[in-house]
């Protein structure tokens, strides 16, 4: 029986079915009750059924000896007697859990000249070591920083563990560079995924196919007067990319098998001359061992043993099976390679054909998200 809230205790005296007896007319309920003498028992009780038992066992004479106190009950005493260590275990957790909600370090990137404005808005929010971080709004710094100053194109403020991280691009700083490189144009095929633009004017939007060289963030903003101003572009797209590669298998293989002939070469070297006790064999197509032995003790002399094991070419027709399986992951692997083996993969399969009986061919796809941004190379 569950032993949750249970006193264990032992009982001597004489008559000990007695005890059992009144237990049962006083509703005395006991547990896991065993004789350990003609003189004693051993049981378990809820605490209040214990307390019951040594009162009208003192008026029996009957003496109560408390062996262990289980569940509940031994955690009140445990608890009542290292009270200061509990609050202080309790304390120290609470105080964890505070420090990991905090925010103890505030990053600020690209403000240049507006960086104490920053600063200033940043205070202005409470944002500062130590603040608990739920208090914290990245959205309303952002918009603050947007509105108040208008010299920073674009802001990016959000939370990460223990730091505020706030990301500015200043309009100088997008300007500067001249014309040269001031689109972001597709690095590669793909469908968009996600834009962010920190920097210029946008083109595409998610779910738009781009080809290679198609501009995707214009270099320009609209300026006052909706006039454009030519600024260098700033940005990240995410698209939808596939990666391929292929693998043929042929059906049959050719191995080398020995034939048994095998020939052992001695040869005494020293860093100046090598002297050879037997002369290679004759073998067409063979296997090669070999293996040194210091011979000299403190001289640079040795023996260099070569073992020559003479082999035939043996031709063997595999399982299709086998042989289609080998040729996808090959295939995968070179997809892989394409993608790098860090790329997100969202999708991937194999194709495979039968080229006359000769072999499989497998063509692996791979559909991954990669960043295909990049500044174009003229204006």
């Amino acid at each position: 029986m569950d032993k949750f809230g249970r006193v264990d205790f032992q009982v001597e005296g004489l008559s000990m079915e007695r005890l059992l007896n009144q237990c049962a007319q006083a509703g005395v309920r006991l547990f896991d009750v065993r004789r350990r003498s003609v003189r004693a028992v051993s049981a378990s009780a809820s605490p209040a059924d214990y307390e019951a038992l040594r009162a009208f066992a003192a008026e029996r004479g009957w003496r109560v000896t408390t062996k262990r106190n289980a569940g509940v009950t031994r955690l009140k005493r445990l608890t009542r007697s290292r009270a200061l260590l509990a609050f202080g275990v309790t304390a120290f957790m609470a105080l964890c859990w505070y420090a990991s909600m905090c925010l103890w370090f505030i990053d600020v990137s690209g403000a240049g000249a507006y960086e104490a404005e920053v600063m200033r808005i940043l205070a202005a929010q409470g944002a500062r070591p130590g603040r608990f971080a739920p208090l914290i709004s990245a959205s309303e710094i952002q918009r603050q920083i947007e509105t108040e100053l208008p010299g920073v194109s674009w802001t990016g403020v959000y939370k990460s563990g223990v730091r505020l991280h706030v990301q500015c691009v200043t309009a100088d700083a997008a300007r500067s560079g001249g014309t040269a490189g001031k689109n972001i144009v597709a690095s590669r095929d793909g469908v968009v995924h996600t834009v962010v633009c920190r920097a210029g004017t946008p083109k595409v939007k998610p779910g738009d196919t781009v080809r290679a060289g198609d501009v995707m963030i214009a270099g320009y903003e609209r300026g006052p007067n909706d006039v454009s101003v030519a600024v260098r572009a700033e940005g990240s797209v995410v698209a939808r990319v596939w990666h391929t590669g292929e693998a043929f298998v042929a059906l049959s293989a050719e191995r080398a098998e020995p034939t048994g002939k095998t020939c052992v070469r001695r040869i005494l070297c020293t860093p100046d001359w090598r002297y050879a006790f037997e002369t290679a064999p004759d073998y067409i197509q063979y296997e090669k061992e070999t293996g040194t032995l210091p011979v000299g003790g403190a001289l640079p002399v040795w023996v260099e043993k070569e073992i020559y094991r003479e082999t035939k070419t043996v031709a063997e027709t595999r399982g299709a099976d086998e042989v289609k399986t080998e040729a996808g992951v090959a295939a995968m692997r070179a997809a892989r390679e394409k993608a790098g083996w860090d790329a997100e993969i969202i999708d991937k399969w194999i194709d495979y054909s039968m080229i006359q009986e000769e072999g499989y061919r497998a063509t692996a796809v791979l559909e991954t998200l990669s960043e295909i941004a990049r500044p174009s190379e003229g204006s």
